[in-house]
């Protein structure tokens, strides 16, 4: 497919000029991966050199001899990239519940892995043992009334939902961990994406989290953490950080990942790695992304290695701003963010 389009001259064709004359497309790199993936979803009335334009995208990773994906989002808790200070993490929240403490803050930059090494704790521990209920509450656009509807759906699939008011479902919800905590089980309750949580959402974690027979972990960045009331710093057992990836774990990260789909090692040249870490400033989200892109980068230039001159352009390309703008452009879910 490559070579066939490259006879075609479709190479010529920067994305740029793609997106300029075509003003239809998707402008953000995050969208850009579904464009790749499914472009008659976003190309209704695309010209055929430019369908094929479309359909080289895709041919990338038959170009690196790649069985799939290495960056994309992980499909089960079993492939999540385990390493560094992402296994003591999971080991300090492993030790909350495991002790059955109370409170335990979550806290690290949006796009370092928060959620994802959330959903593998409590997953993980599943087929630890049978007797912890986990619950995750995505706090983000929900009122505290969906918010215990998630909950009682989650703890009791059989529960009907939508009906009743708060107050209600709060007792409900009550009723339901004190019976399974005089069988000597235990309730999980995750609250995630807690950034802009609100008054009102924080009173409802103020409830449910003081249940007899609960543990509790509240994902949120620093600055969040700064403005929450003294009374949750105080309570809490734990805080489990999540930093931003220095270049070791980046390139652990970079082996990991391209081994896992059959890939050579050797992809990536070592420049390129330290190069993707400092303009995604260690952040997985961005990492990832910047990874992928290079990867089409490299393919449509038939490229033996992808050094940093690729990840360079592909920056420039799509006129990203490194620094505090930069995270604007990485708002899908990736890898183990």
């Amino acid at each position: 497919m490559l070579s066939e389009c490259n006879e075609k001259g479709i190479w010529e064709l920067s994305v740029q000029e793609i997106f300029k004359e075509n003003p239809e497309l998707p402008l953000k790199t995050s969208q850009l991966a579904d464009f790749r993936h499914a472009p008659q979803a976003f190309l209704p009335n695309f010209t055929k050199k430019y369908v094929q334009t479309a359909e080289a995208f895709m041919s990338y990773l038959r170009y690196w001899k790649l069985k799939g994906n290495p960056f994309r989002a992980p499909q089960s808790f079993r492939d999540i990239f385990l390493a560094g200070s992402i296994e003591e993490a999971l080991a300090r929240g492993d030790f909350l519940i495991a002790q059955r403490k109370k409170l335990g803050l979550v806290v690290g930059p949006h796009g370092v892995g928060k959620s994802t090494l959330l959903q593998h704790l409590v997953q993980s521990r599943l087929f630890q043992t049978t007797n912890e209920h986990p619950c995750v509450l995505r706090l983000l656009g929900q009122t505290p009334f969906d918010l215990t509807c998630q909950a009682l759906q989650q703890l009791d699939p059989d529960s009907p939902v939508g009906i009743g008011s708060i107050e209600q479902n709060v007792l409900r919800i009550s009723d339901m961990v004190m019976s399974l905590r005089t069988v000597g089980h235990h309730t999980v309750l995750v609250f995630d994406e807690t950034n802009a949580i609100t008054e009102a959402q924080l009173e409802l974690f103020a409830r449910l989290s003081r249940i007899p027979g609960v543990t509790s972990l509240l994902s949120l960045d620093e600055e969040s953490l700064v403005d929450l009331p003294r009374w949750v710093i105080e309570q809490s057992d734990l805080r489990i950080d999540l930093p931003a990836w220095d270049l070791g774990l980046v390139a652990e990260y970079f082996e990991f990942a391209i081994s896992a789909v059959g890939g050579s090692a050797e992809i990536f040249d070592a420049q390129s790695i330290t190069r993707i870490q400092e303009l995604a400033e260690g952040i997985p989200r961005r990492i990832a992304q910047i990874a992928d892109l290079a990867l089409v980068s490299g393919a449509v230039r038939r490229k033996d290695r992808i050094g940093v001159e690729i990840v360079e352009d592909v920056c420039n390309e799509f006129t990203l701003t490194i620094g505090s703008n930069f995270p604007v452009f990485w708002d899908g879910q990736q890898l183990n963010a």
